[in-house]
């Protein structure tokens, strides 16, 4: 059998990978984080009051911080976009203002046109 994005493939047929096999080679990466074994609420603290919210996203960041997937985590938030959590160090309102450039439309002027 040969491999394809997302697909299995024998011959000339095509077999669609199960949801859950396809997807979890895409999460490996969060097994090397230093957030895990921590407790879920330090990084998803939405429900908390706002200063206890405050205190635990800057739990969580200090965790974050010199974390060795620290990029990639911040990478998979921008793009997925996640809107909860403290993810690469960074809350919600923070990866918010990273995207908010990309929501303009592109013009002439910024693809270098005259």
């Amino acid at each position: 059998m040969v491999q394809r994005a997302g697909q299995l493939t024998r011959g000339s047929h095509s077999f669609p990978r199960p949801l859950a096999q396809s997807f979890a080679w895409e999460w490996d990466w969060q097994a090397s984080g230093n957030c895990v074994g921590e407790p879920t609420e330090i990084f998803f603290p939405e429900d908390s009051p706002r200063r206890e919210r405050r205190r635990l996203e800057q739990q969580a960041k200090t965790i974050c911080w010199n974390c060795p997937i620290k990029v990639r985590c911040l990478e998979h938030a921008l793009t997925t976009p996640e809107q909860f959590g403290v993810w690469g160090a960074t809350t919600p309102s923070e990866r918010g203002k990273h995207r908010a450039p990309l929501r303009k439309p592109l013009t002439a002027q910024h693809i270098g046109a005259v």
